[in-house]
């Protein structure tokens, strides 16, 4: 048996062979142009991979791997961000999933898991509320 939900440890996410490679090519490009280090620095080498987290975001991710956001980053840490944000990413659309399902059991006034909302139904919901 598995311990009830708020006991169970937190997975974080692990990045695709492909996924590390790309980061792998695009720190050593970035190294090769001077230390890492600061927040707008790091910034960049996200948006170079296509991440785009929010300061909110990326501030959580450094103290999670504890990196304070102003010594020379190393790739090992750097790695470590990308897993965190992409856990961070996976846990928020797991919300997002459990809200829209139970968002569905309420328009349904069904309280089981496989709760169906009928097409008509639906229809005067979103004409109604938009």
């Amino acid at each position: 048996p598995q311990p009830p939900q708020h006991q169970q440890q937190k997975r974080v996410a692990q990045l695709t062979p492909a996924e590390l490679q790309k980061a792998k090519e695009v720190f050593s490009l970035h190294e090769g142009q001077g230390p890492i280090e600061g927040r707008e620095r790091i910034t960049n080498l996200l948006l170079a991979l296509g991440e785009a987290p929010s300061d909110g975001e990326l501030l959580q991710v450094f103290a999670k791997v504890g990196y304070r956001g102003n010594s020379v980053l190393d790739r090992r840490t750097f790695i470590a961000i990308l897993r965190g944000l992409k856990t961070a990413w996976l846990e928020g659309q797991a919300d997002r999933e459990a809200d829209t399902r139970e968002a569905f059991s309420v328009a349904c006034g069904d309280t089981d898991s496989d709760a169906k909302v009928e097409p008509d139904y639906l229809a005067k919901v979103i004409g109604e509320y938009g």
